[in-house]
């Protein structure tokens, strides 16, 4: 087979590998929108992304006759797959979506141009190939521009519908194709144009679809979060209120206290005496705070989820080393110890009394707060999301949330970990900067 039977296709050859090499490059750049940061720096993704295209454009050049095109968008996206890998950040569903998706609007694009402008007469060929290009990047720019705010999460059917709907316009394709392919005169109908550019655009708008749905998920979230935040501080404003007024009153009848003490101990009556101290003992014991941090947020939260805890059976063991004017927000405190330690209830709560207990360490070192809690389990995780345990309740949408808003609390300056083990779960999280 000869390649490049004249000069001229070799010049076609290396705009075909320039437009593809543009192609990839924007592809990557598409990708970076949509699904965040990559693992490696931008410049490495951007050498692969060419030599990806590269090899794109030459692999098809020694399979394809001369007069075929090397570089297509359908070729592009197809080899773009294999960036994937280095955009961890964002969840499967979202990239397989995505990837059917984009897969279908660059096969709609070439066949809708294709139809468009073999029949005309006259043609440039040098201006076909610029145009089929620059109508791709347009699409890449729209579609950048819809994704731009890399909203992660839909409900599960809502992904299946979506996926669903651009499969079968996968389908609807392929068969368009053979039908066309397969007639003396493939370029006939102006039809095949029309339903062409519809499902072109109907797969364009699951983009759009995505964000909406997305958009509604975050802001059913954040209802759920503030929810909980209103929750916890009515709780700590109650807890307040009624450790101010014992307090009030403990103050008051002080002097009757002391006062019955020293009649018994003149009276002899060490054992009625050792009765009364231990009862006041009590009494005071109880206005103690489980924790005291010396940070507002974190003595609200921690002595509220401790008290229920306790309340639950759960042994408690804490040590806590932190500067009182950590900034740290009531959100992010009540975010994080909040879901973490409702989480540690209901595990603990499901083993018997005497297995329940839980370890809590936070320590600050080089501007960072360490979190550590470890607790009791009645078995080891044996289904994830991702890196997250997946919940095994019915309603996905709200349950399951509370480990989800922890991460997303804590990405942005943050590590977390998890470690799951057939008696324990532990949770290891890292805020830098504070």
């Amino acid at each position: 087979m000869n390649i490049f039977p004249s000069i001229d296709f070799v010049y076609l050859f290396l705009l075909q590998l320039t437009l593809g090499l543009v192609d990839m490059i924007l592809v990557a750049r598409l990708y970076e929108c949509l699904y965040d940061r990559p693992v490696i720096s931008k410049g490495k993704v951007y050498v692969a992304a060419l030599l990806l295209g590269a090899i794109t454009a030459i692999v098809w050049r020694l399979l394809l006759e001369y007069y075929r095109p090397t570089s297509t968008p359908v070729a592009t996206v197809i080899s773009s797959f294999l960036l994937l890998p280095f955009y961890r950040k964002s969840n499967w569903l979202k990239k397989g979506l995505f990837s059917i998706v984009l897969f279908a609007v660059a096969c709609f694009w070439l066949s809708s141009y294709d139809l468009i402008v073999t029949p005309l007469p006259h043609k440039n060929f040098w201006l076909i190939e610029v145009m089929v290009h620059v109508g791709f990047w347009m699409i890449l720019a729209t579609t950048g521009y819809i994704g731009r705010k890399r909203r992660q999460v839909i409900p599960t059917s809502i992904w299946v519908l979506l996926t669903a709907i651009s499969i079968v316009s996968i389908l609807v394709y392929f068969g368009m194709f053979y039908h066309i392919m397969s007639r003396e005169r493939p370029y006939a109908y102006m039809i095949e144009i029309m339903v062409m550019l519809v499902l072109l655009f109907i797969n364009i708008a699951l983009f759009l679809l995505y964000e909406r749905f997305a958009a509604f998920t975050e802001a059913d979230r954040e209802r759920y979060l503030l929810e909980q935040q209103l929750q916890l501080q009515n709780k700590y404003y109650q807890q307040l209120e009624r450790l101010h007024g014992e307090i009030r009153t403990l103050h008051h009848d002080m002097r009757n206290h002391l006062n019955t003490a020293a009649t018994l101990v003149s009276q002899g009556e060490q054992k009625a005496l050792k009765q009364y101290l231990q009862e006041a003992n009590f009494r005071i014991g109880s206005y103690e705070q489980a924790v005291l941090t010396g940070n507002p947020a974190l003595d609200a939260i921690f002595n509220i989820k401790i008290t229920e805890l306790k309340q639950s059976g759960i042994a408690v063991e804490t040590d806590i080393h932190i500067p009182r004017d950590l900034k740290i927000t009531f959100k992010q405190v009540s975010t994080i110890f909040g879901n973490l330690l409702d989480n540690v209830q209901e595990a603990c709560e499901a083993l018997p009394e005497k297995r329940r207990w839980v370890r809590i360490t936070l320590f600050y070192i080089n501007q960072s707060l360490v979190i550590s809690i470890v607790n009791a389990a009645s078995k080891e995780v044996s289904t994830w999301d991702g890196f997250l345990p997946a919940t095994s309740k019915t309603n996905r949408i709200n349950h399951g949330l509370g480990l989800k808003n922890v991460l997303q609390e804590v990405e942005p300056n943050g590590s977390l970990h998890i470690e799951s083990k057939p008696e324990s779960f532990s949770i290891e999280i890292v805020l830098y900067g504070l």
